[in-house]
């Protein structure tokens, strides 16, 4: 076999279009104990589950926040 060809399916982890720049969040131990946690059991990365996380709340805290 050509030592060239990868023999690796690549796994994407982020639908296409994603802003690729990073965010830093800062978490308590207990909280990153939590996300790690999550992630691992969703088999998702740590980012893509922080990700979910917010895509969940976000509709909740847009409740609260607008001036609608």
């Amino acid at each position: 076999m050509d030592p060239k060809v990868s023999t690796k399916v690549g796994r994407k982890r982020a639908p296409n279009g994603i802003d690729k720049r990073q965010i830093a969040v800062r978490l308590m131990p207990e909280e990153r104990r939590k996300l790690e946690q999550y992630a691992t059991s969703q088999l998702l990365t740590e980012g893509a589950m922080l990700r979910e996380i917010f895509l969940l709340g976000l509709p909740a805290w847009e409740a609260t926040h607008t001036n609608a």
